[in-house]
């Protein structure tokens, strides 16, 4: 709850104010558990360790609250009139000088006689703590006064004067094709350009790339730049920076295809050269950079289909449509299911279907508490009830003058 305060106020990460999906404020309670963990590991979990932190604490925070309320009670009464609230405040004025005297002689002598056995460490972590909050405050005001939009300020409302979209192009692939497409599709044809940008660094595959490229007759231009030392970031960044300095009131546009993997190890074979790119990129002003993802296989992660049991099946024993390995079947839409049946055929529907799949003979598992009693199931009893009856035990039978239960007989 510290945190969420202070962090509300910019003294901290503003991650710390947020609410996870419990109501609970997580990212502060896992810093917090963290925290923990670091000085119970650090200090081998020893109380008599652990403690000096906790005194040294909890008397400096006495000392600050005993002196805030002094400040507040002094400050009240250079502007209060009224002679009974004004005696009111000296009294407690008067209180918390009291407090503020005694918390402070137990500090001085908690630190004159603790501070070698580790009370130490209390005092450097409160002044890290506070010249980085203060640094975290001092960041927070310089964002927000360099976001802040002014007035008037009439070059924030001064559009681009053209949009050069550029395609980065390896190879001729479907993702390539999907990067090409959304730019077209993003295109504005009187205000925009559109290119594909590659850089040769294999003479070979350069050249199968510009026959592909011709042959498939994709309209747009394909330009390809020279690298003598086979180096992909440079060429790019040099001819983009070219096209901010050539026309600084012009807006670049990089699309870069992008594998979605669904694996870690996965990561560390694709991608290299984008996120280097994309990382140099988004330090240029000016320069707009999008990714178009294509999910490959592994990144699907399809779930299960849920089986579909028609009604009946499961009661009949036909397990063809539920949990069989004979095939797979899906819910059917709403539309798709069977309207009601009549009253008049359920008689015969549920003679037929009687005959062809005869009802297997239950048998008393114990679930129903007959056997504990000892009395016999009805479903026993009956021979097989039938489909849909509910299997209760048999509680009464006839029995004649001289019969005995067969619990006491049991017994």
């Amino acid at each position: 709850m510290l945190g969420s305060i202070l962090a509300q106020d910019r003294y901290l990460p503003r991650q710390l104010h947020t609410r996870g999906d419990r109501l609970a404020f997580s990212n502060g309670i896992i810093a917090l558990a963290a925290v923990a963990v670091v000085f119970i590991v650090g200090y081998g979990a020893n109380p008599d360790r652990l403690i000096q932190l906790y005194i040294i604490g909890v008397f400096v925070s006495f000392n600050m609250s005993q002196t805030g309320m002094i400040r507040h009670w002094t400050r009240l009464l250079k502007t209060e009139t009224d002679p009974a609230v004004r005696r009111r405040m000296i009294r407690s004025r008067v209180i918390n000088s009291i407090g503020l005297s005694c918390t402070a002689c137990v500090l001085v002598v908690v630190l004159s006689t603790k501070f070698m056995e580790g009370a130490w460490m209390s005092c450097l972590l409160m002044v890290v703590f506070f010249v980085l909050m203060k640094n975290i405050r001092r960041h927070y005001d310089r964002v927000s006064t360099e976001l802040a939009v002014a007035e008037d300020d009439p070059e924030e409302d001064v559009l681009p004067a053209r949009v050069h979209s550029v395609v980065l192009v390896s190879k001729l692939h479907r993702p390539t094709l999907r990067a090409l497409s959304y730019a077209q599709a993003s295109r504005s044809a009187r205000t925009s350009t559109l290119e594909a940008l590659t850089v040769d660094v294999d003479s070979g595959d350069t050249a199968a790339l510009r026959q592909e490229w011709e042959q498939r007759g994709i309209p747009v231009p394909l330009k390809v730049l020279d690298s003598p030392y086979r180096e992909i970031t440079r060429p790019i960044l040099d001819y983009i920076r070219g096209l901010r300095r050539s026309s600084p009131r012009d807006v670049v546009t990089v699309y870069i295809p992008e594998y979605v993997v669904g694996h870690w190890y996965e990561h560390l074979l694709h991608n290299q050269s984008a996120l280097r790119l994309k990382g140099r990129l988004l330090f240029t002003p000016g320069v707009m950079v999008t990714s178009v993802p294509w999910q490959l296989e592994s990144s699907e992660r399809r779930r299960k289909p849920v089986e579909w049991a028609a009604p009946g099946q499961v009661r009949r024993g036909d397990r063809t449509g539920c949990g069989a390995a004979t095939s797979t079947m899906l819910p059917r839409p709403r539309s798709a299911r069977a309207a009601p049946v009549p009253t008049a055929n359920r008689a015969a529907r549920k003679a037929t279907s009687d005959e062809a799949t005869p009802h297997p003979r239950p048998q008393c598992h114990g679930r129903h508490g007959a056997r504990r009693r000892g009395l016999p199931c009805r479903a026993a009893v009956r021979g097989g009830g039938g489909a849909g009856r509910p299997w209760r035990p048999l509680r009464r039978q006839a029995r004649g003058p001289g019969a005995v239960r067969p619990a006491r007989a049991a017994r």
